[in-house]
């Protein structure tokens, strides 16, 4: 059961979490440059990502035993989420912040593309109009993408984000939620943190740690601040917020992203980036208020 005071919490209240929530998940691309700057690898990155949370939360996990179906489902989706992790790791590595962050928003596109294969449901015509403008905003920020800078290994490697959060979406679209939203986090994390442990044994062989104070505040800051604390506030708000603000909310994220990039990390600030990223935002919002 959800505790009263999650199940008490205002619809206020709750879009401010879901916001937080996003906010957080922004703040990436900034930690995972410290450890990248440290000399940490995508792979390293994606364990420490979810290490220190499947360890804090593991205590929540005798709840799922009521329904072992689903928690073994969402178990398979935090795997998921750990490929998504280490595709979205190497093209903050690889690629402008902005560029990567706005393949990422391209995961409405796989989302349909899963409902269309698994559940044999097409997208309406707003959905189609809503796609094509994503599949726009994407050509116009990878397009220009210099082939001699950049290899195409990392750009296709950036779109493991999106498919895998595309495959999380759908998943959890399509079960019941009648476990305790937190318990489900902590499996999600577990999950993420086997996952994570293959994708380092196949290309690093080893882990990787940080050798610097920087590289373990950005370690420390991908665990607390961008993994743990956003899980909390969506099991606390999500609900509260319902789905049309939690889907709005959770736009807030890639204008963080995008500000980091640009004003903390000092990153060229391109004319399609800005096109690209107001078309994605404009259609995601646009579309969410017709449902």
């Amino acid at each position: 059961m959800v505790p009263s005071s999650l199940r008490a919490t205002s619809p206020v209240i709750g879009t401010f979490c879901v916001m937080a929530a996003a906010m957080c998940f922004g703040s990436i691309p900034l930690f995972s440059r410290m450890t990248f700057a440290d000399g940490l690898t995508p792979a390293s990155v994606t364990f420490m990502r979810y290490f220190l949370p499947a360890l804090l939360l593991c205590f929540l996990l005798p709840p799922l035993l009521a329904d072992r179906t689903t928690a073994f489902r969402t178990f398979l989706v935090g795997i998921a989420i750990a490929i998504g992790t280490y595709g979205y790791a190497v093209g903050i590595r690889d690629l402008d912040v902005a560029i990567a962050a706005i393949i990422f928003f391209s995961f409405p596109l796989f989302v349909s593309l899963y409902k269309l294969i698994l559940l044999r449901l097409r997208p309406t015509q707003s959905e189609i109009i809503t796609l094509s403008l994503i599949t726009l905003a994407v050509a116009l920020v990878a397009g220009p993408i210099d082939p001699d800078k950049v290899s195409l290994a990392s750009v296709l490697t950036t779109f493991l984000g999106p498919a895998a959060y595309g495959a999380v979406l759908v998943t959890f679209s399509t079960q019941k939620q009648d476990l305790p939203a937190l318990s489900l986090s902590a499996a999600l994390c577990l999950g993420g943190l086997l996952g994570s442990i293959a994708i380092m044994l196949v290309f690093d062989g080893s882990l990787i740690l940080p050798s610097s104070t920087n590289g373990w505040i950005g370690v420390i800051g991908l665990s607390i601040i961008a993994t743990l604390a956003p899980n909390a506030f969506l099991a606390i708000g999500a609900g509260a917020a319902g789905p049309v603000r939690s889907a709005i909310g959770g736009t807030f994220e890639l204008p963080v992203s995008l500000s980091l990039g640009w004003f903390v990390l000092m990153e060229p600030i391109e004319l399609n980036q800005i096109a690209g990223a107001s078309i994605i935002l404009g259609s995601l919002i646009v579309n969410i208020l017709k449902r």
